[in-house]
């Protein structure tokens, strides 16, 4: 029988504790042992498809026309391949068999995508809240403490208020 070759028989491994550059002891299974890569081996060793190009330049050579889809779901009209606008009862309308959509969700979706492809997406900032001065109660007098006091009180919920009460006599 000399067709196929036979499989290599895979090596049954044992978890095995290794001990991580942080200086923590890990156990690494069976599969992890199996699949790490090797110091000087490649990460993708087969590199890219082929295929993965030829997908890329089909998607390079849609994106003009693409683009012109966008604008005409954005602007709810028809535009010709050079981008331009076909106005409403011209024959190059017409003949384009553009029906309108009338549906601002897909106007807002497609000028979204329009804006993003264009411009870049936004930059997500982080905010960060100013530092508020604290109040220092010190400086107050005791007729305005005594106002603060019963302002912060109008401010609680009813029935919280009569533990923090005093008396005023």
């Amino acid at each position: 029988m000399a067709g196929r070759p036979k499989k290599p028989k895979q090596e049954i491994l044992e978890p095995k504790k290794v001990l991580t550059k942080r200086g923590t002891l890990v156990t690494m299974g069976p599969e992890f042992q199996r699949n790490k890569w090797q110091k000087g081996q490649s990460g993708n060793p087969k590199g890219s498809s082929q295929l993965d190009s030829r997908i890329r330049a089909i998607c390079q050579k849609m994106t003009i026309p693409g683009a012109v889809k966008l604008g005409s779901l954005a602007m709810d009209q028809p535009f010709d391949e050079r981008g331009n606008l076909l106005e409403p009862g011209t024959k190059a309308y017409e003949e384009s068999g553009y029906v309108p959509h009338r549906d601002e969700r897909v106007s807002v979706a497609a000028l979204g995508m329009l804006f993003d492809r264009a411009w870049g997406k936004p930059k997500a900032e982080e905010f960060e809240e100013p530092e508020r001065p604290r109040p220092n109660l010190k400086l107050l007098s005791e007729k305005d403490k005594k106002t603060l006091y019963k302002l912060v009180l109008s401010m609680l919920p009813e029935g919280t208020r009569e533990e923090y009460e005093e008396d005023d006599e």
